[in-house]
Order: structure tokens, then sequence, then C-alpha cells
């Protein structure tokens, strides 16, 4: 299949890409600047003539593809897994948390649409719920409390999914916190300690 995703550039987008590759899917990379993905390129040399770069940005009409590569893709994608994120808890930044996480998920959805996928694969969080105790398998009211703005623009981006079903198949996935890979406990910088913790428990249990 070919396979799109956003946030390649993070633990999440790159261990999905990496495994995409691993079982013979051909991977398309939204990235700011490619630069970002060069050691990702390297260490996955073995499935280079699988990847392609897509040099975007997920906050501009289009994703800021020019005419040319977005009409390349018209037909060609089988999937987009929207993986990119802005997460902050800082209330001074709300408006680009909004910008990322609400309008960038929109662009995503449109240029999906125009290029004609089958399935879009939204990633969430599990704290769209804001402030209630009980989580269930549906949307949550955007004029909820929320804990952060953070919560809020991702509740309000999964409405943004949902209003796209009857134009393609969507899934929306719901992580906790994402700590690093639940086999090797390998983890990015993002979760320093979480990635250490799981190293530690997983030495304790092979000795």
């Amino acid at each position: 299949m070919n396979i799109l995703i956003t946030g390649a550039s993070g633990f999440l987008g790159s261990t999905l890409a990496k495994q995409l590759l691993e079982d013979k899917h051909n991977v398309y990379l939204l990235v700011r600047n490619n630069k970002k993905l060069n050691n990702f390129i390297n260490i996955n040399q073995d499935h280079k003539q699988r990847i392609t770069i897509l040099e975007g940005e997920l906050t501009e009409a289009e994703l800021g593809l020019n005419s040319k590569m977005l009409n390349s893709l018209v037909g060609k994608i089988d999937v987009v897994y929207h993986t990119a994120a802005f997460l902050s808890f800082d209330e001074g930044k709300r408006e680009q948390i909004f910008q990322v996480n609400v309008n960038g998920t929109r662009n995503v959805l449109e240029v999906a649409e125009k290029i004609g996928v089958n399935k879009f694969v939204h990633v969430s969080t599990a704290y769209t719920l804001g402030v209630q105790e009980n989580g269930l398998e549906q949307l949550y009211p955007i004029d909820g409390t929320f804990t952060n703005d953070y919560e809020e623009s991702k509740c309000k981006a999964e409405h943004l999914v949902m209003s796209y079903q009857d134009k393609f198949a969507v899934t929306i996935m719901r992580p906790a916190i994402i700590i690093g890979d639940s086999k090797t406990g390998e983890a990015s910088t993002t979760f320093g300690l979480y990635g250490i913790l799981r190293a530690i428990e997983l030495l304790k249990k092979k000795v």
C-alpha cells in the first residue's frame, strides 16, 4: 500500500513508518524540512526506494505542497496516518495549539479528500474527555470542560475527522501517554524519563 504519514519526524510517526517499511509498504512522509528525516533515511537505507519525502507545512492550505506534487498524489495514496500534533500545556500558546491541532487537521483532511484516499487514521489522545471520569467510544462535546487547551484542541479535531466519514473511512486512535517502544524501551528524548524507566523494567525482567 501507499501510505502518507504526518508527523514523521516524531517518535510515533517515525516508528510507524519504520514498521510499515518493514512490512513492504511505500511511505510518503510529510515534513517541514527534509533534513529532519536524514537520520531516519540513513537508518532505513534498505527501504530507501520506498520512501518519498513531501516537504510541506501542516498549517498551510493544501499542506504547502505545490500543485505538481499534489496532482501526483491523486489516486495514489491508500491511507493517511495523521500523527502530527503540537503538544503543549502552556496557556500562552493556545493560538499555536489550535492552529496546528485543529486547522492542521482540517488541512490534512481536505488534502486526503482531494487526492482520493480510502482511509484516514487520526491519532488523538485519551484525554479528549476533559474532566469527565468515564471514557467512552464516542465523541465528547466540544463545549465540555477541559484541563488544558491541548485537550480541547484534540477534541475539536476529532469532530472534524468524524465529519468526513461520508467521504472515506475514518478511524480515531486515543492513546494515553506514549512512553516508547513496548518491547525495547526505546524512546526519543521527548519521553526521557519514561524511556529510562521502561528500559530498567525490561532489564529487570531479563535478569
